[in-house]
């Protein structure tokens, strides 16, 4: 009976540790999710305008305005900065090039070391 307690007692260890491996793997996915949305997010709206005003139109007025070409082009530094504060808001996005892309990748010691005491909490009920 003790040999498989003791077995029983291994088993839920590793199944816990395969659990919080695949939960550390699916945070990280959902990091590298989130920044290719933000990604998407400020590129789209910009691809939309460029992608109207590439066509060979001889209709738009704006193309007869001295100054259509830098309406336009504030339109798109405007919808670039007004993206970047909506996520920055958000909390999204932190200023800071290691924050924003490899901040996932720290990993808090103090909650690592609240799920290896657990693990050790666990045993020693078990025992």
């Amino acid at each position: 009976m003790r040999i498989e307690d003791l077995n029983q007692s291994v088993r839920d260890m590793t199944d816990n540790a395969l659990s919080m491996y695949l939960s550390s793997v699916a945070n990280r996915q959902n990091e590298v999710m989130k920044i290719l949305s933000i990604v998407a997010a400020i590129f789209l709206p910009l691809t939309l305008i460029v992608g109207v005003y590439g066509m060979n139109f001889v209709n738009m007025p704006e193309l007869q305005w001295s100054y259509g070409y830098y309406v336009v082009l504030g339109f798109l530094v405007l919808a670039i900065v007004f993206a970047m504060w909506l996520f920055w808001s958000r909390g999204w996005i932190n200023w800071g090039w290691r924050r924003m892309v490899f901040g996932f990748l720290r990993v808090d010691r103090k909650k690592l070391r609240g799920y290896m005491s657990l693990g050790e909490r666990k045993n020693q009920e078990v025992a």
